[in-house]
């Protein structure tokens, strides 16, 4: 895929994904991350999550349930880890806890997030937080 028709791909999901704003199961970092993934992949990935759950707590035994995390899947479908700093607009950023992972799109120096507090939206982010890459080298041929 050229450079340009990723950028156009990326953007137009972004602004799809912005309108959605935030829901638990619907829109939230785990299903924004995979219907990303979807759109890289020809997959439907998103669907193992989309309304299987309606809490923060629902979405971390979601990830339980399934036995694996977000980073998980992501590279179970061509995702490469990458070092923090590398990353390229499409790149997954992934800042993982103990529970669950929180999964971002990289934007170049902003990235995609959805979460409760803030809808889905863009922000700055900073590389003074710890977070794994991964990049779907099909988004970047």
């Amino acid at each position: 895929m050229g450079e340009g028709q990723l950028e156009r791909r990326l953007y137009s999901f972004v602004s799809q994904r912005r309108e959605m704003g935030f829901a638990w199961g619907i829109n939230d970092c785990n299903v924004l991350c995979l219907a990303w993934l979807d759109e890289l992949t020809g997959l439907s990935l998103s669907d193992q999550a989309k309304g299987k759950y309606s809490t923060a707590i629902g979405a971390a035994r979601f990830q339980t349930r399934i036995g694996k995390r977000l980073s998980d899947e992501i590279k179970a479908f061509g995702g490469i880890e990458i070092p923090q700093g590398f990353q390229q607009e499409g790149d997954f950023l992934i800042v993982e806890n103990e529970k669950w992972d929180c999964g971002h799109i990289c934007l170049g120096r902003r990235l995609l997030s959805a979460g409760p507090d803030s809808g889905c939206t863009i922000f700055a982010y900073s590389d003074e937080i710890k977070y794994k890459v991964f990049r779907v080298e099909l988004c970047h041929k």
